[in-house]
């Protein structure tokens, strides 16, 4: 199961990786979720919804790299800060 903690330590693991494409992107993901112990499909899907709105479509490195590194942490962040925003409207 993915956390909104994962989202946020995945959003900061992206933005140090130097070369932005498909491969680098995939490799950088695979090492984050063998560090965190999480499955890629689950952080890949997480993802692609934040980034996206929909759970199916093209391949989430290359969608990525067609976002761009600083396109795809800002809609990454994004969708972060409105989860949490959400989540806080629920508890009060």
């Amino acid at each position: 199961m993915i956390t909104i903690g994962n989202l946020i330590m995945y959003s900061a693991h992206i933005e140090r990786i130097q070369s932005w494409t498909s491969e680098s992107l995939e490799q950088g993901t695979r090492d984050f979720c063998k560090t965190i112990n999480v499955p890629i499909r689950d952080l890949a899907m997480g993802v692609r919804v934040v980034l996206t709105g929909k759970s199916k479509g093209l391949g989430l490195y290359d969608i990525m790299n067609i976002f761009g590194k600083e396109n795809t942490i800002n809609r990454l962040n994004d969708g972060i800060a409105m989860i949490l925003d959400r989540f806080l409207e629920k508890l009060q």
